[in-house]
């Protein structure tokens, strides 16, 4: 599937919602980036890793896009599309919010362009692009979008998975995962198919005379068990990347943004306390993004406590 073809169903998934949602605002702010092209997106499709590079025009070393790297699933290219649009509205090195100082630490750049980016640009070297990020690094900042992920977790932790539109897969789809498999082109179809289940929190449902509602209530307990842990694992992503290896100063917007988007496609409504929990930290951060875009001196000129506002 081309990014395009994904664009288009981020577009169809915003036109679908009120105006006054939050996903809405997030996903037209992500799709209008890469309509509008005056920041120079490229992308490739991986199934290993996935991150965001910045992108360096090869004349004169000036920032003029990003390079997304994504995986085949919608919520991991909101993931890295947010990484290019914090790029595109802070200028500050994938750093998630305003930094008014001069970077300190040098640019040095890579040899040729990023695999995948266009020819007539250059990317920052990993140490050159980490310790200038981590120059940037502001405590206040650290504390407030923490004390958010924090407040999330305690939601994450004690909402009922249950209260989803989307339980049981359709009778068709069961049967079409039921099918044998006896070329390539089939596995590819069961794949893909199953991929979509699982995307959008579907389960099989059983229909053994005597042991079907047990089956049932255990296959739906075991998916929202799945839908917590990964609720869990993103927020704490948000705070520790991966490894060890990142924080809250650059993987917070990402991670916000991606929950948001997922919560959607399991099927939950946003007045859920939790889509409604993840909502109000998108808000928050989208409106810091918005007045920083072209702009030299934001409006919001630090992130801000969702907690304070319940």
């Amino acid at each position: 599937m081309t990014v395009s073809t994904k664009i288009n169903e981020i577009e169809s998934i915003a036109a679908s919602l009120s105006s006054d949602s939050t996903l809405k605002k997030v996903l037209t702010e992500l799709s209008g980036m890469y309509r509008r092209g005056d920041f120079r997106l490229s992308f490739s499709l991986t199934n290993g890793t996935a991150n965001t590079m910045p992108l360096y025009s090869a004349d004169d070393r000036k920032l003029v896009g990003a390079h997304v790297s994504f995986r085949d699933d919608l919520p991991n290219l909101i993931h890295e599309m947010t990484h290019a649009r914090v790029l595109e509205c802070y200028r500050s090195d994938l750093v998630n919010y305003y930094c008014p100082d001069n970077n300190p630490i040098a640019l040095e750049f890579g040899k040729g362009s990023v695999p995948g980016a266009p020819i007539d640009t250059v990317s920052l070297i990993d140490t050159s692009l980490n310790n200038r990020r981590r120059a940037r690094y502001r405590t206040n900042c650290k504390t407030t979008l923490e004390g958010n992920l924090n407040w999330l977790a305690r939601v994450a932790e004690s909402v009922d998975y249950s209260e989803t539109n989307h339980k049981f897969m359709s009778a068709e789809n069961k049967r079409l995962l039921k099918m044998p498999m006896q070329t390539e082109e089939d596995m590819k179809r069961h794949c893909s198919l199953n991929a979509m289940m699982m995307a959008s929190g579907f389960v099989q449902k059983s229909r053994k005379f005597m042991k079907a509602n047990r089956i049932n209530a255990d296959r739906l307990g075991q998916e929202q068990g799945r839908k917590k842990s990964w609720i869990q694992e993103r927020i704490n992503y948000g705070m520790n990347g991966m490894g060890g290896l990142g924080d809250v100063h650059f993987e917070y917007d990402t991670v916000v943004n991606q929950m948001l988007l997922q919560m959607h496609l399991w099927g939950y409504e946003e007045s859920h306390e939790l889509f409604a929990a993840i909502g109000k930290l998108a808000q928050e951060a989208h409106e810091r993004r918005e007045s920083a875009f072209n702009s030299t001196l934001p409006s919001i000129k630090e992130p801000r406590s969702v907690i304070a506002s319940l």
